[in-house]
């Protein structure tokens, strides 16, 4: 019995870290950081600027390198350096719905 709970967490521990690094060298690269910048241009209106995206399990998605520049101008209207944006897994893997449960930023100019 405890040999079978040892086996089922350790194929779970090795399932999570397979996803992390797929959803961390192909999904963002090629697909999420993408999309993200778009979506967000568009909603605000300005030029946004993302210098690195990866994911932690634990944190969520970590932004590094966010500039928000003014409208139709190359001026910074505002940035971040490090920003942590935490979700709910369960509503996003039953309803492809995402709900963000924190937002966290740091070094805000």
């Amino acid at each position: 019995m405890k040999r079978r709970i040892i086996y089922i967490i350790l194929a779970l521990i090795f399932f999570l870290g397979s996803v992390t690094f797929y959803i961390n060298t192909v999904a963002i690269p090629k697909y999420l950081k993408k999309i993200i910048i778009q979506d967000t241009q568009k909603f605000l209106g300005r030029k946004i600027l993302l210098k690195d995206l990866h994911f932690n399990p634990f944190k969520g998605f970590v932004l590094n390198g966010v500039t928000v520049f003014e409208e139709n101008s190359p001026d910074a209207f505002a940035t971040v350096a490090n920003a942590n944006v935490n979700f709910l897994y369960w509503p996003f893997l039953r309803e492809r719905k995402i709900v963000l449960s924190s937002v966290e930023l740091n070094a805000v100019s």
